[in-house]
């Protein structure tokens, strides 16, 4: 694996940027180009792939749910 230190403002550039993000030289020549497929979310400290996967799982499969109006009744607001 290769380490690249890109400078304090190319940071702030890659973070605020959208994808895809093509990367040139100083010429203009593309370099690279980062999309979608080639950014893998960082989890959290302690936060395992499955755990990760699992909660996705929920998301996109949420199952039953109540809505708001059947919450305040409930609660007898």
């Amino acid at each position: 694996m290769t380490y690249i230190t890109v400078s304090a403002d190319q940071v702030r550039q890659i973070e605020s940027a959208t994808l895809p993000i093509v990367f040139v030289d100083e010429s203009g020549r593309p370099l690279v180009k980062a999309t979608e497929s080639a950014v893998e979310p960082e989890l959290p400290p302690g936060m395992t792939p499955e755990f990760w996967a699992e909660l996705q799982r929920r998301f996109n499969e949420p199952g039953e749910y109540i809505t708001l109006a059947e919450i305040k009744e409930r609660l007898g607001w």
